[in-house]
């Protein structure tokens, strides 16, 4: 919701260490609730930038965590700028069907 935080997040993610980007996407896909809040940020026009970033830098066990968690909701993003997201998965996996 605020492009300048998102744009911090984005720097944290690419300049931050392992630590703190695996604690980043942890907090971007994980909790019960993971489907849900990740369809937030998937359709925010700030937010899925921040999403794209984690799937750019995020290795191959994050990338799946992602997939597994945009999964219940990708029929419903892929008309929302969170398609690109999608795309990127399935690029940066081989062979992954959302």
């Amino acid at each position: 919701r605020h492009k300048f935080a998102s744009n911090v997040v984005e720097k944290c993610l690419e300049f931050g260490d392992d630590a703190d980007r695996k604690d980043l996407v942890a907090r971007v896909v994980g909790g019960a609730a993971a489907p849900q809040n990740l369809k937030l940020l998937l359709v925010d026009p700030f937010a899925n930038y921040v999403v794209q970033k984690v799937v750019d830098l995020a290795d191959r066990d994050q990338v799946m965590t992602i997939a597994a968690a945009l999964r219940p909701v990708a029929a419903q993003v892929r008309h929302t700028p969170g398609k690109h997201i999608i795309t990127r998965l399935e690029k940066k996996v081989p062979g992954l069907k959302l």
